[in-house]
This record gives C-alpha cells, sequence and structure tokens, in this order.
C-alpha cells in the first residue's frame, strides 16, 4: 500500500508485511475507478499525474476506505466504495499493492468525481489468483496482455511494460540522465569561516564548498521546471506530472557520504562556523581540472551564491590537520580568529551583497516547517547561474534575524568526537554549544535557541516524540545534521520519525554507508531531506525500488543519477591527478589461524554434527527462512565457541539437546529459551525496524521482533507474522525468562584457545613497544567480561567500551584511552556495534578483531575507527579466527560480499532469498 510517511498519524495504518515486501511484486494489470467526493478537499491533480492511495480501516464511513492523495500529500478524495470493497481486503492481507494515476485532470464536469487508474501489483505466483479474486468481485482488470493497456495515456505503463517500443521505456531514464548532465563539473574549494582554526585538506574543501552552495542556491530542485498552463507560469515535476503555482522549496541540504575517517566532522564543523547569519563569506575557488597538472594561476575564484550543486570530484592537497590552540578550555566557550586563505595566485573578489537595492525580492513568507520562500528573486549581476529558470534564481544566506541554531543528531559513542572536534578546531569563545541528553536537560525551547549548536542522541530524540511540548519539535532550526544517519534507515522507528518531523531550513544527511541493507535504506534520507518526489513511498517504489529489486537494467542507473543530484561521496583510495585523497600511514590486515585443542575441537565437532542435521532437514523440506532464528541459534553457539567455551552452558548435553528437531510451536518453554540464547549475541536486530529489540519477543513460529513493533501487527484485522505470514494472536507471543544466578555466572576457564593466542600477540607486541595501543573488538558483550580477567593478570591496562555505558562513561573512556600519559590504558576493549561508529580512536596502532562478523562494511568501520585522519603510526589489523570453523566459513562469505557489492542493486528478491540460503549452507558447510 502506497503511503505518505510525511503526513502525520500515517503510519499506524501501515501493514508492516507491505513494507518489508513492496519491492517482491510484479504488475497484475490496471482497473479505472472513480476518485469521489473532491467537493470536500482541496488537493488537486493534474493529467498524467501520479497519486498516493492509502488504507483508512478505521473510517466511520467504510471500513474499507482508501483516500487519495496527491503529491503534496494533500487529500484529494477517495476510491469508490466498490472498487474499495474489493481492493481493500487484499491490501490488509499483505497480498497486493496498488497505486495509481490520473489519467486526465479535474475538469468543468468533474466537480463530485474524477477517473483514475489504479495498478494492482503482487507476488509473481499470486499474479493468477490475485486476477481471479479481483475479476470475481466485480472488477475489470486490465492486464498487460489487453490491446487497451498498450494504449493507455499513464505514466506508470510506460514505465513498467518491457513489451512497449524501448524509447517509450525510456522516458523516465532520460529525465534521470538530464538531472545530472550538465557537461564537465567544475571542482571548487572554500576556506572556512574565521572561527576554524585547523587547516583543513582540499577535500574537506571541496566538501565545505559543495555545502554552503546547496544551502544557499535558490535554484528549483531536482526534477522541476517552470512552464506555462493556459498562459500561467506554473511550476511542473516533469517525473510525476504535478503543477502548482507555487514555487517549490530549494533543497537546502543533502548526504554527505564521504568514506569513513576523511573528517566528515570537521567539514562540518566548518559549515557551521561559516555559514552563520551575518557572516561574512570567504570566496569560493575554481580548481584546476582534474585530468591536468596543478597550476595555481588558472584556478580563479567564484562567488560562493553562484549554483553548481553537482560539482566535481575531489583533488589531493599535501596538508595536514593542524591544531593552532592544543590546550582550549571547555568547548562551550570560543573567540575568534582568521582563516587561512588558500586563494594565492587566483583571481579573487570580494562577495557582492546577496541582493542590491534594486532586485530585493519581496517580503519572505515564514511557513510552518520553519522555512522561508521568495518569490521574484533576481540574482546579482556578478552572481552566475546555470538553471532554466534565470529570473527566479539566487542565493540565500542565513537570514540575520532568523534562527542560528544547529541541531546535531548523533549516538551516543558520537558525542564526544564532536565534542574534541570542536575543542581541538575552533577558537574558545564564538560557538556556544549545548549538550541535550540525560535526565537534566534543559526543556525550553527559547534556551536552546540562545545556542550555535546543540548536541543530542538518536535516543533521546526518539523519546520525545510523542511528548507534546518537546523543543526538539517546536524549535525552528538553522540546519539539522543527522550523524551517522543510517540510524533512521527504517521509516517507522520513532527515531526516524522523529528525525523527520523535525523543523528546519537546512537539512543534511551524513553517513558513510548510506545503504547497509538494500537501497531501501535511503528511502528514509529521502523523506529526512523532503526531497519531492522520493520522499513519497509509492514514488520511491515505482521510480527506484521496484527496478532495483526486479533486477531492471535501468534501476541501478536510476539510484547513481539520483545519488548524484544529492550526495557528496568520495573514498580514501581514490585518486585524482595520481594522488590519493588523502595520506595516511600503511594499514596491513592479517589473519591469524587459531587451532582449537582437543577438547574444544570435540565440544565444536559434536555440535556442529548436531546442527548440521537440524539445517539439512530444513534445507530438505524448503523451510531454513522460516526458521531463520532456529539456525541462528546453532550458528551463533558454534561462533562462540570458536571464542571460549564459557560463554554456552557448562553442561554440554544441555547444550546438544537444544538442537533437537522439536517443533517449539509446542514447547513455550522451548520458544523462551530460544530467545534467551539469541540475545547471548550482540549481532540480532528485529527484522521489522531493523534495530536491536527493544523487549524482544519470539513468536510461536520462532521469530524475534521488538514488542512494540509486533504488537502493532496485532492491531490489524488478520494479524500475521511479517516473517511467514502465519496468523497470529496475543497468546502466541513470549518474552525470555529471567535470568537465574546460575545464567548470569559466567565460567571462567582459561581453556580458550583464541584468548590464549590473543593474550600471546598482545604481550609479544608489549616487548617490542611498550607505547603502543590496542582495541579489541568483538561482538559478544559476556566475551569482553570474559577477557578481562587474562588481561589483569597479565599487567594490561584497559578500559572499557560498550552499548550497557552512558553518554558522559563512554566518553571519559575515550578520553582516558587517548591519553599520552605513560600511565594511561594501552587496551580498549570495544563491542562492534557501540565503539563501530563514528569514534577516533587513533590512538591506537593495532586492530584484534576477535570474532569476524557477518557483513563486512561492519568491521571496515570498526577498522577505520583506528586508520583515519590524525592515524601517525602504520596499523595492523590482526583478525582472529579458527581453523576449520564456522568462522572460516564467514570469511568466505565475506569476500563474495565484497565482490558482489557492485552488482548486488541487480538481483532479484527471489536471487537474493537463495542467496541467503546458500550462504546457510556454506556456513555449515554442508
Amino acid at each position: 500500500m502506497a503511503r505518505f510517511d510525511d503526513e502525520e498519524g500515517d503510519e499506524e495504518e501501515e501493514n508492516i508485511l507491505n513494507s518489508q515486501s513492496s519491492d517482491n511484486n510484479y504488475m497484475v494489470g490496471f482497473v479505472t475507478a472513480n476518485i469521489v467526493g473532491l467537493q470536500y478537499y482541496r488537493g488537486s491533480v493534474n493529467g498524467r499525474e501520479m497519486v498516493g492511495l492509502i488504507r483508512e480501516p478505521e473510517n466511520p464511513y467504510d471500513p474499507n476506505a482508501i483516500k487519495v492523495l496527491n503529491m503534496r500529500g494533500l487529500q484529494v478524495g477517495h476510491i469508490e466504495r466498490s472498487a474499495a470493497g474489493a481492493l481493500a481486503p487484499l491490501v490488509d492481507q499483505g497480498l497486493i499493492l496498488i497505486e495509481a494515476i490520473v489519467p486526465n485532470g479535474r475538469g468543468l464536469n468533474n466537480a463530485y468525481k474524477m477517473p483514475c487508474q489504479i495498478y494492482v501489483f503482487s507476488q509473481r505466483e499470486l499474479m493468477g489468483v490475485t486476477l481471479e479474486v479481483l475479476t470475481e468481485n466485480g472488477l475489470n482488470v486490465i492486464t498487460t496482455a489487453d490491446q487497451e493497456f498498450m494504449t493507455t495515456q499513464s505514466v506508470a505503463a510506460k514505465e513498467k511494460i518491457q513489451e512497449e517500443p524501448q524509447k517509450k521505456a525510456r522516458d523516465l531514464d532520460e529525465i534521470f540522465g538530464a538531472a545530472v548532465d550538465g557537461g564537465a563539473k567544475k571542482r571548487q574549494a572554500m576556506e572556512p569561516g574565521s572561527i576554524v582554526v585547523a587547516k583543513l585538506l582540499q577535500h574537506q574543501k571541496e566538501a565545505l564548498a559543495w555545502m554552503v552552495q546547496r544551502e544557499n542556491s535558490l535554484k528549483l530542485p531536482p526534477f522541476w521546471e517552470v512552464c506555462t498552463n493556459q498562459g500561467k507560469k506554473v511550476y511542473k515535476n516533469i517525473l510525476t506530472n504535478f503543477e502548482s503555482f507555487e514555487r517549490p522549496d530549494p533543497l537546502r541540504g543533502g548526504i554527505l557520504a564521504d568514506d569513513m575517517g576523511l573528517g566528515k566532522t570537521l567539514a562540518l564543523l566548518s559549515l557551521i562556523a561559516t555559514n552563520r547569519p551575518s557572516a561574512e563569506l570567504p570566496p569560493i575557488v575554481d580548481m584546476e581540472p582534474c585530468s591536468g597538472s596543478p597550476n595555481p594561476e588558472n584556478s580563479t575564484s567564484v562567488n560562493p551564491h553562484s549554483e553548481n550543486p553537482n560539482f566535481g570530484n575531489p583533488c589531493v592537497e599535501n596538508s595536514s590537520l593542524q591544531n593552532s590552540h592544543p590546550e582550549n578550555p571547555k568547548f562551550d566557550y570560543h573567540e575568534a580568529g582568521s582563516s587561512q586563505s588558500g586563494t594565492r595566485n587566483s583571481r579573487v573578489f570580494k562577495n557582492p551583497k546577496p541582493f542590491p537595492e534594486s532586485s530585493k525580492p519581496r517580503e519572505r513568507k515564514r511557513k510552518r516547517d520553519g522555512s522561508r520562500k521568495k518569490t521574484d528573486t533576481h540574482a546579482s549581476r556578478e552572481i552566475t547561474f546555470s538553471s532554466r529558470d534565470l529570473e527566479e534564481c539566487g542565493f540565500d544566506p542565513p537570514d540575520p534575524h532568523g534562527p542560528k541554531t544547529t541541531l546535531v543528531v548523533c549516538p551516543p559513542s558520537v558525542i564526544s568526537n564532536w565534542v574534541t572536534q570542536l575543542e581541538e578546531h575552533t577558537k574558545p569563545g564564538k560557538l556556544k554549544v549545548h549538550l541535550y541528553h540525560g535526565d537534566q536537560r534543559n526543556r525550553e525551547g527559547k534556551e536552546l535557541c540562545k545556542f550555535d549548536i546543540v548536541l543530542t542522541t538518536y535516543s533521546t530524540l526518539g523519546s520525545e516524540f510523542f511528548c507534546p511540548g518537546s523543543p526538539m519539535k517546536e524549535v525552528d532550526w538553522l540546519r539539522v545534521i543527522l550523524d551517522e544517519a543510517h540510524f533512521i534507515k527504517n521509516a517507522n522507528t520513532k527515531q526516524a520519525k522523529a528525525a523527520i518531523a523535525l523543523k528546519a531550513q537546512r537539512r543534511w544527511a551524513v553517513t558513510g554507508t548510506p545503504i547497509q541493507n538494500t537501497s531501501f535504506d535511503l528511502f528514509t534520507l529521502m523523506t529526512f531531506l523532503q526531497f519531492q518526489p522520493f520522499s513519497i513511498k509509492s514514488y520511491w517504489n515505482s521510480l527506484v525500488q521496484r527496478p532495483l529489486s526486479q533486477g531492471n537494467a535501468s534501476g541501478r542507473a536510476r539510484l547513481q543519477a539520483l545519488m548524484e543530484t544529492i550526495a557528496l561521496r568520495r573514498t580514501k583510495d581514490m585518486k585524482i591527478n595520481g594522488q590519493r585523497l588523502v595520506e595516511l600511514p600503511p594499514k596491513f590486515v592479517e589473519i591469524r589461524l587459531v587451532e582449537l585443542c582437543d577438547e574444544e575441537r570435540q565440544l565444536y565437532d559434536r555440535l556442529e554434527a548436531e546442527g548440521k542435521k537440524v539445517v539439512q532437514h530444513f534445507i530438505n523440506s524448503g523451510t531454513v527462512l522460516n526458521n531463520y532464528s532456529t539456525v541462528l541459534q546453532i550458528l551463533l553457539r558454534l561462533r562462540q565457541l570458536c571464542d571460549d567455551p564459557a560463554l554456552c552452558p557448562s553442561d554440554i548435553e544441555l547444550l546438544i539437546s537444544s538442537l533437537k528437531l522439536e517443533d517449539a510451536s509446542s514447547n513455550p518453554d522451548l520458544l523462551k529459551k530460544l530467545l534467551s540464547i539469541l540475545q547471548d549475541g550482540d549481532d540480532f536486530d528485529c527484522p521489522v525496524c531493523l534495530s536491536p529489540p527493544t523487549e524482544a519477543i519470539i513468536t510461536i513460529c520462532s521469530h524475534v521482533f521488538c514488542k512494540r513493533c509486533i504488537e502493532k501487527t496485532l492491531r490489524h484485522d488478520k494479524p500475521r507474522c511479517p516473517m511467514c505470514r502465519k496468523e497470529l494472536t496475543e497468546t502466541d507471543l513470549f518474552c525470555s525468562p529471567k535470568a537465574s544466578q546460575d545464567d548470569v555466572k559466567l565460567n571462567k576457564s582459561a581453556k580458550s584457545s583464541k584468548v590464549k593466542a590473543l593474550i600471546s600477540f598482545l604481550k609479544e607486541s608489549r616487548n617490542n613497544d611498550p607505547t603502543k595501543k590496542s582495541v579489541i573488538f568483538s561482538q559478544f558483550r559476556k566475551m569482553l567480561d570474559l577477557l578481562q580477567e587474562p588481561l589483569e593478570r597479565e599487567g594490561f591496562k584497559f578500559v572499557r567500551l560498550d552499548g550497557s555505558m552512558p553518554s558522559k562513561k563512554r566518553a571519559a573512556t575515550i578520553t582516558a584511552f587517548a591519553s599520552t600519559s605513560p600511565t594511561s590504558p594501552t587496551i580498549l576493549l570495544a563491542s562492534l556495534k557501540a565503539a563501530g561508529v563514528g569514534i577516533n580512536l587513533t590512538a591506537a596502532s593495532d586492530v584484534y578483531m576477535f570474532d569476524p562478523w557477518w557483513n563486512p562494511a561492519a568491521e571496515d568501520q570498526a577498522m577505520d575507527r583506528v586508520h583515519r585522519i590524525g592515524q601517525t603510526r602504520s596499523v595492523r589489523v590482526c583478525r582472529l579466527v579458527v581453523k576449520d570453523s564456522v568462522e572460516e566459513s564467514i570469511l568466505e562469505m565475506q569476500e563474495r560480499k565484497r565482490k558482489l557489492a557492485s552488482s548486488a542493486f541487480n538481483k532479484s528478491e527471489k536471487e537474493q532469498r537463495q542467496m541467503r540460503v546458500e550462504d546457510v549452507q556454506n556456513l555449515m558447510r554442508l
């Protein structure tokens, strides 16, 4: 079911199953039905315009109601009762998805109703049944084989039917291509404002120039153009055919997707310090073309107000980060200074006034979301533009009388990095910073508006989403920065909803991994950025997601074109003019194989043999994915045995018996035990919100969810498991039993071969260089507990960082580890999830990956906490892997994922499911 996520309250109406399987559907055909009740709503549509359809099960007049919204989220009417009665039950059961096109605009004869074409999608194996059910319910379904279908005027038909002439099928692809086809792209750079005392690297200067231009440009958003309709000027979205007399808001912001460790935080801090209300902007400098040798005399300075939202590739400059104030006091107080200019031998001119007196825009209109709209805006004659709508393009710096506060949202472990960057790279006294976190946080919006920067966490933001009067929702922010923005990849979470609902003039999503699971991760970012029409799920599915998921050749090209219009992405390995983007010390990754002792090997082989029987049974019956919780349990226990047998129950017979082929649905105690076993790992996510489960619940069909996520499904008329679609009731949900004293107490045996190997490597490193520091990553919090005793016994001084620690304690831990004092700790025990993102661990030069992770990108992120800007030593990464075990199979799977990463988007859902089954076979060595 198509849904508009930016409309309040709609989230509760969405069927969770639809959100999980919307990309695995194929067109059945379309039906023609009327949109009725036009006279009661103010939403309007034009000819050949896509509209959104939303189920309204609590409608007091019709429980089968389907409301119709235009691209701006305004209601147009409802689908007529007869058609809604046939479609709604299938939608509610997750059997079909529906989208609609209005073939003709509302005319004089359409005062109360207008026809629309409703396109029906279902899974391939259900297409025949779907067609039969709809026909039995009185709907005339026009299938792709019908001549009438081929002559339809809808954009959707031209988009999705392979049998049509190739020229028509390329229509939308040509539009996407035109959005980024601007000829040769300029490379431009910009020095930061005087508050920043650090010397930026060249790629950071280029990022700053790109962000300032995106923030201040009044250019029409991508895919919009000016045209005339009946002699009047209108604004048209060329993807959806939506027309409006009101000029759409500029797209102020984007996605900064630079690789981990390239200094995104400093670039963002420079943006905050440079593009401020009443600030004098430094000039933007045109750089030399990437293909030639550097020639400073050929570079020219341009006005920062000129528009170049797609400016080009980064270059290399052999400069390093310099701290002019190594002994800064607390970050809350900074004073102004002067910046160094990088425009020597360049043609430089002063920035003109944004709007000369003769071309000032009319009065700025304040909108409810805090943004400002300009009409009839004329650019200064000293500003260069490339927009087709020249007379309306201009430059709009932050209003001196408007908001000045930037809200930064990040994980708790990343707050300390922002604090450190502020202390080291800005002069004290100029930037007022407030930490909005903890029980004693200041909840007065007026007070928060007095600061330049407010730092908060995703959990704090999410916790206030339903709180009336929350300052997070009430304040008009100058800009909002989502650091590690992949934390909101699922639009159904409170964190994502709260971020999307923020009122801000400028919006930035910052992440080195914008796509973690599927390309659908990008949808929430588009919604946060308010990038229409991609911020609306129905448009995202039809224009991007479905072509990608079904292996359409144009799908990946569209995604790349879309990202090029809104994102800046550079990697550490990128070379410009033969030089790397950044010069870092080398990183060496080595695999150290560990042999299990006889006792460990016997235990492991017994458990693996029993697990193979279970998994082989699932494979033979084709139920692997339906029993994924049991498969995860087996793999989890095998991985834990590789780390330390003490992680598993001391009674081996109890451990083996837990893998017997017993029907868990008839044994609630077994279900509860299974849930507690799965919760031992740090790597388990709720499949609905894609986050670690809060108040984990296991269903009678052995699937694990957050309590809140699965309870949402029970509110539907026919609640089903989002994974296997088994019917569920409240009595089918179970929580894990409370841990007993025996469960809590760890078996402190000293029989782990991997622990012995680690201690040996650490002692060898200490003998060679006592000052060298190391980070030890593990996915199991209990493993970090087990490592503490042998480290203490060998005289190592260590600190620990995991997800259970409060923000202040995390910051203190990182500070202590980074200290250069001779008595400072030399080892950091770190949870992969808690310390794998957003923090700076360059104090270390050795990294030990104690256990391999399913996703190689997660390991790479963790390594890059150490191998990043600021690192002065060579980095050695040691991956401890048990020989002849599941861990070797995980390494093989990681390698396949790396090789397939570039082509993964072209795989269909069926192929991806088959790959997952093959992964299970390979992991179990079947």
